[in-house]
């Protein structure tokens, strides 16, 4: 019996010998490396502030966190919310804690006393708060007065991570109730108080910046009054021990800092590229399971206790959770510079976090940072002009120059591909602006942006990035030449060539415009094909969908793709399937298709995806093509009904798709298809009967008989013969045997062997040749002969 059994343990003096067996704990934790983060002290660092930053932003850019200690002041908002307690110390403490009591009882009082300026004291570290102290509590009572009025979020304790938040309460009910009642069940959960009108003009721009990070563009995002020059994404946490938030990974490419401000709090973090060793998240990192998830043994995982007075700072993309170990009250807040300003562009495109209006952020700090630059310009020009020194930069505008950089190689990005997407996805063509590649921009223009972006909608739809390209770009000319009386005259960079999509190019009557010298995007074999391809004519867009077709494997059939007939033969049949619809970033629509949901692919992690996950909008991974590299694509709307895979004839090798019956246009018959094989034999023939049109003008404009002419009515019998050959009754208004429908219908030679099926390739080749050849030895003559009479009649 398995009950009975019991499992054998090694003693220590069973290893005497082997003492190496004794170093391995038999448990799936134990395999799990539950990394430390490094610690930074920021007051009693020995390296220099240079070293120190190039240091962080190392770790930033490898996704490795770091904690930052004796940096004061971090959350300076929350003097106005504790208290000091008496311990009992040794003379040693005594003495510590007389020069903290010397700070921290000074601001402390200050704050209870209405001064709010002594929140914010000049740039001086015995000015700051010092949150190590470990005489500082909470004052719940002052905290129930300052902000005791404020609608705060929270989340009860096995809440849903998709939709987190179970609502909203009153601050001083959850003070009263959790905090001092000791409820467990509640979690004030992410309470972002710079958008309450009355809590963000207490508390922010009250903070000491981390030198250690780059210039926040965050601050310059909008333009409310109570957090105008501060960052809006700030926020803070609350709740009894063992309160906690599960395993996420916040979206929007931002770097993400965590302090604690009363209490201890365990982090345990997950590095942004193991999301697939975390199984969507269904993994455990506190108990870990090897048998169900045995990647979770090969990620980078941290873990961490934060105490009042830590810092610590998560690069962009990390997954995290938190655990208070102790009844705890918390400060976060996002960040963005120059070192994540890569994902946050990423980010904006992916649209992974809607709550972030990423073109608002860049458009309003990009405009923001030419303000302030044009100042030190005008600042340099008037003491250059006047032959007096030009003042020093300083540390603070040297980091305002290099962010306004940074941000120009992010601002061009999302120039770039919003041209290219509007070339690529029928905007026509895409130029980076209207002027002249030599025309020059003087110093005495001013900036054509027009000021900050208003949030919503239509102020994004009016974003000209080109143009903040030229102010940026003019911005930093002025400022390279801003100790020269006369600012030499600016050139604006731009490309070399311009996109042109043919695929996308729609005339005034949504009818393609064919250029006599076209530029398709990527000249692919799929694209050279689909331009040679006929065009649905007014009979197939108007013709019922085949929707209830007995389609059998290896059948023929003519379907729709996008604005052209292509041939197409059935592969594989699916009575119900699963599919999205995919459109692909930067590629033309003709590259849309369905795609089975097991063979996509989550866009974080690389993992298969879930029905119930998936959802239009979403962007996605597939891998396409015969090597199977992997592209983004948009899912534009899921379908689980009948599909088709087909192979696509005259598009390329091995275009193979799934389509819905609603595109198939009709069946090829077996005798449609072998008459086919003989049309441009019998369109030959054609050419050859219509030598005699000069004769038939000649006939008919003498008014004789021509039932009676023999010659003639032996000529109208060919010609119906050959009409009947080809399927084409006298009276049907859709064929023209004139020249121009005659070429359009050959397939050049040296497309042949790459549009053909392998079993119709010997097929393929003998009446292509032979159509070829006939068409040119008969070309001279169809130049110099006119419309014959049966043509003029169909006219």
């Amino acid at each position: 019996d398995d009950r009975l059994k019991v499992e054998p343990t090694l003693e220590k003096k069973d290893c005497e010998e082997d003492d190496e067996d004794m170093e391995w704990a038999w448990n799936d934790k134990e395999q799990v490396n539950y990394r430390p983060v490094e610690r930074i002290d920021l007051s009693t660092s020995s390296s220099s502030k240079e070293d120190v930053y190039k240091r962080v932003c190392s770790s930033r850019m490898d996704g490795t966190p770091l904690v930052f200690t004796g940096h004061n002041g971090w959350a300076q908002f929350a003097a106005r919310w504790l208290k000091l307690r008496k311990l009992h110390q040794t003379n040693q403490e005594d003495n510590q804690s007389k020069d903290s009591l010397s700070n921290n009882e000074k601001i402390i009082n200050n704050c209870k006393k209405g001064d709010d300026e002594s929140e914010k004291p000049d740039e001086n570290i015995n000015g700051w708060l010092n949150l190590s102290d470990p005489r500082l509590e909470l004052d719940v009572e002052a905290m129930i007065d300052d902000v005791g009025d404020e609608d705060v979020p929270i989340v009860r304790r096995n809440y849903n991570e998709s939709d987190p938040i179970h609502g909203l309460i009153q601050a001083s009910k959850f003070l009263k109730q959790s905090w001092q009642h000791g409820d467990t069940e509640l979690y004030l959960h992410q309470w972002q108080f710079p958008l309450s009108d009355t809590a963000g003009r207490k508390l922010c721009h009250k903070n000491r910046y981390l030198d250690v990070l780059g210039e926040d563009l965050l601050k310059y995002w909008l333009d409310l009054p109570q957090c105008r020059g501060d960052s809006p994404l700030q926020y803070i946490f609350m709740g009894r021990e063992e309160t906690y938030s599960k395993l996420h990974c916040d979206n929007g490419g931002l770097a993400i800092s965590i302090a604690p401000i009363i209490g201890r709090k365990e982090c345990i973090l997950v590095h942004r590229n193991d999301a697939a060793c975390l199984y969507h998240l269904n993994a455990s990192v506190t108990d870990p399971d090897l048998q169900r998830y045995p990647l979770l043994a090969h990620a980078r995982i941290w873990q961490i206790t934060l105490s009042p007075g830590d810092i610590l700072l998560m690069p962009h993309g990390t997954y995290h959770q938190c655990r208070n170990i102790t009844p705890c009250i918390s400060y976060s807040r996002f960040h963005l510079d120059d070192v994540n300003m890569p994902a946050f562009v990423q980010s904006f495109f992916d649209k992974d976090a809607p709550e972030i209006q990423h073109d608002d952020i860049l458009w309003n700090c990009t405009y923001e940072l030419i303000q302030q630059l044009d100042t030190l310009i005008d600042s340099a020009q008037n003491a250059t002009k006047s032959k007096l020194p030009v003042e020093k930069l300083g540390e603070c505008n040297m980091r305002k120059v290099k962010t306004l950089r940074a941000l120009r190689n992010g601002v061009r990005e999302v120039a770039r591909r919003n041209s290219l997407r509007m070339a690529v996805k029928g905007g026509g063509k895409a130029t980076s602006s209207s002027k002249n590649k030599n025309s020059f921009v003087s110093s005495d223009c001013r900036r054509k942006s027009g000021g900050k972006a208003k949030s919503g909608q239509d102020a994004a739809t009016n974003f000209d990035w080109d143009t903040l390209i030229d102010d940026i770009d003019l911005c930093l000319h002025e400022f390279q030449y801003r100790r020269l009386e006369n600012i030499p005259p600016f050139r604006p960079r731009r490309l070399k060539s311009t996109l042109e999509n043919a695929l996308t190019l729609n005339g005034p009557d949504g009818h393609m415009v064919k250029k006599h010298a076209h530029t398709v995007t990527y000249k692919t074999a799929l694209e050279k094909g689909y331009l040679l391809l006929p065009d649905l004519r007014l009979k197939d867009k108007s013709r019922r969908a085949f929707t209830d077709l007995d389609l059998n494997i290896g059948d023929m059939l003519h379907a729709r793709l996008e604005k052209k007939k292509v041939k197409a033969r059935v592969i594989e049949i699916q009575p119900k399937l699963h599919v999205a619809y995919l459109s692909y970033e930067e590629y033309p629509s003709i590259y849309d298709e369905f795609q089975p949901i097991e063979d996509i692919r989550s866009l974080q992690d690389g993992q298969e995806l879930n029905t119930d996950e998936l959802k239009a909008g979403m962007i996605v991974v597939n891998k396409w093509g015969a090597s199977n590299e992997e592209y983004r694509a948009v899912i534009k709307f899921i379908l689980c009904e009948k599909m088709v895979k087909v192979k696509f004839f005259g598009l390329g090798p091995d275009v193979n798709r799934w389509i819905h019956p609603s595109s198939i246009l009709g069946i090829i018959s077996p005798k449609d298809e072998k008459g086919s094989t003989n049309l441009d034999a019998s369109k030959t023939l054609l050419k050859k009967t219509n030598s005699s049109d000069t004769a038939d003008t000649r006939v008919a404009s003498r008014g004789n008989n021509l039932s009676n002419d023999k010659s003639f009515e032996n000529l109208r019998q060919e010609k119906n013969q050959v009409r009947h050959i080809v399927g084409i009754d006298n009276a049907s208004p859709d064929i023209s045997f004139s020249r121009t429908a005659r070429t359009s219908r050959i397939i050049p030679q040296e497309t042949v062997s790459h549009t053909q099926d392998e079993d119709e390739t010997d097929m393929g080749k003998s009446f292509q040749e032979k159509a070829v050849s006939e068409h040119k030895s008969l070309e001279p003559k169809l130049q110099k002969q006119k419309p014959s009479f049966f043509q003029r009649v169909r006219l």
